[in-house]
């Protein structure tokens, strides 16, 4: 079974020096569904999964580093089994 994921990369502007600083999560695939009232899937449109990906940080990055995160980078991780590398 294949396990996908989302390696996110992020980044701030850290107050004291003003130098950005990058923030790297790997978050579940599921961050990237929409969802058509009957089915889910992953969104294969770039500017879908960007939208999706700016709505996450906004509700659960920000709060969790109590930080202003933005969106730098993103791609999908296809794994054989989950928790492997």
């Amino acid at each position: 079974m294949i396990y996908q994921t989302v390696n996110v990369t992020m980044k701030e502007i850290d107050p004291e020096t003003q130098k950005e600083v990058y923030v790297f999560r790997e978050i579940d695939i599921s961050n990237l569904y929409v969802h058509n009232g009957e089915t889910s899937h992953i969104a294969s449109d770039p500017e879908v999964q960007c939208k999706l990906l700016k709505q996450w940080i906004k509700e659960r990055a920000n709060p969790q580093h109590e930080k202003t995160l933005t969106l730098v980078s993103w791609f999908i991780v296809n794994r054989c089994e989950k928790g492997v590398a």
